[in-house]
C-alpha cells in the first residue's frame, strides 16, 4: 500500500465532519500568536491576535467532546472493526489537542501574566 492510498484510507476512516475539525484545530494552533508578537489593529492581524485565540480553548473542547462520544460509542459496539476505528478516532484527536495545547499554551500564559 502506498503511503498515499494509505493517507485516503485514514481521511475516509476519519469522515468529513472529522477531517474539517482536524484541520480548524490545526489550523488554529498553526496561526495562534507567540509571545511577544506585537500586533495590528486591522485586518489580518486582528484575526491573527483576536479570533485565533479565542478559537483555540473552543477547538480544544470540541475534539475532547468528539473523543468522548467515540469513547461511548466504542464501548457500544462488539464489532471489532469498528472498535479499532474509534481508537483510531480517538488517538488521532488526542495527538492533535495535545498539539494544540503546546502551540497555544505559550501565548496564554504570558497573556495571564500581563
Amino acid at each position: 500500500m502506498t503511503k498515499t492510498n494509505w493517507l485516503a484510507g485514514f481521511l475516509i476512516r476519519l469522515g468529513p465532519m472529522r477531517v474539517a475539525l482536524l484541520c480548524m484545530a490545526l489550523t488554529v494552533a498553526v496561526l495562534i500568536p507567540l509571545p511577544g508578537t506585537v500586533l495590528g489593529e486591522s485586518g489580518f492581524d486582528v484575526f491573527r491576535g483576536i479570533i485565533i485565540p479565542t478559537l483555540a480553548p473552543i477547538m480544544f473542547m470540541v475534539l475532547m467532546l468528539d473523543v468522548l462520544m467515540s469513547a461511548v460509542q466504542k464501548a457500544d459496539t462488539q464489532d471489532e472493526v469498528v472498535r479499532a476505528r474509534y481508537r483510531m478516532i480517538i488517538r488521532t484527536h488526542l495527538i492533535t489537542a495535545t498539539i494544540m495545547v503546546l502551540a497555544s499554551l505559550p501565548f496564554f500564559i504570558n497573556l495571564l501574566a500581563s
